[in-house]
């Protein structure tokens, strides 16, 4: 089974997005780092080796997602932004040099305003955006015979011309260029971080596992502290099952106390009486009756408290109901 699961296991970490990435790195954390709190507490209070053993391990397992949580950046990771999602660029380099590019041509495209300025005999010239197009020189209709003869008009009002000059139109086609490649560069160290990360999948995995065994005692214990709720006992070599007072769990919590479930009595055993047959009208209860006796009986094997009085219940290796 576990050969089967290996490869669709492998390729998890490929469909993860940022915000996904984020949120569980960011949780796994924030975990190992409530229970590193609480270890002087585990050591002196926690009683159950399973439980304190559980709980000392996660810290270790999780040593490595601090680590990646480190390198991104919350705001891009929840945008989903990839060409802003790491901040420190050290460990990639492709992405640094593009950018560096990036901040070159916007550089030479800034300066170049200087030369404008003078050509259209405004000082305070500035750039403009209009429907998503960039450094636009806009120039007011009266003034527009101050504009070189080779500007290209992008757009105009009734106020207004804007124009890209040659060498605006150049770089800007270089800077597309660019970004769109930053965009495929980030893409591509996105999927490379992801691929390291799946290096620690194993310890990740297993921390989880604990925590989902955390989560499942902490429930059965939640479960135990309910005042109508016994301990039953568990008897691997007999076969009976003996329930007192039994109530169904989940239509018990569903009625409330305004309207009590009626508890039930069940007294099978391979010596004694191994059969009942159970009649009534439609929705007497027949179903509920055999599907109490089905959960109490699981509830028992896996060692949680039950819904009744009392409880005995032999080991069984499958339950039927229809």
């Amino acid at each position: 089974m576990s050969h089967g699961l290996r490869f669709p296991l492998a390729l998890f970490p490929f469909q993860c997005s940022t915000q996904e990435f984020f949120l569980i790195v960011s949780t796994l954390s924030r975990l190992d780092s409530e229970i590193q709190a609480l270890v002087p507490v585990i050591h002196s209070h926690v009683k159950s080796p399973l439980l304190q053993n559980t709980l000392l391990e996660i810290p270790e397992l999780l040593s490595p997602v601090k680590h990646y949580l480190k390198i991104l950046n919350e705001e891009a990771a929840k945008t989903g932004d990839k060409t802003q999602l790491f901040k420190d660029l050290t460990d990639f380099p492709v992405i640094r040099k593009k950018k560096e590019e990036i901040l070159d041509v916007l550089s030479k495209i800034q300066l170049h305003l200087l030369e404008i300025r003078k050509q259209i005999r405004n000082p305070s010239a500035e750039y403009v955006t209009v429907s998503g197009q960039e450094f636009l020189v806009e120039v007011k209709n009266s003034h527009i015979s101050c504009v070189p003869s080779d500007w290209v008009m992008v757009s105009s009002t009734k106020a207004v011309s804007r124009f890209h000059s040659p060498f605006i139109i150049e770089n800007y086609r270089n800077l597309s260029q660019l970004r769109e490649q930053l965009v495929l560069d980030c893409g591509a160290e996105w999927l490379r971080f992801l691929d390291h990360f799946s290096e620690h999948y194993h310890p990740v995995s297993k921390a989880i596992g604990h925590l989902a065994t955390i989560d499942c005692l902490f429930s059965l214990a939640q479960v135990a502290k309910q005042g109508d709720y016994c301990r039953p006992v568990v008897k691997d070599n007999h076969q009976e099952i003996i329930i007192k007072n039994g109530r169904h769990p989940v239509i018990d919590v569903l009625l409330g106390e305004q309207d009590q479930y009626v508890p039930n009595t069940t007294n099978l055993s391979r010596d004694g009486e191994r059969v009942m047959i159970i009649t009534g009208p439609n929705m007497g209860g027949k179903s509920s009756y055999i599907k109490q006796v089905a959960l109490i009986t699981v509830m028992a094997q896996i060692g949680s408290y039950v819904p009744a009085e009392e409880s005995t219940i032999g080991v069984v290796d499958g339950i039927f109901t229809r």
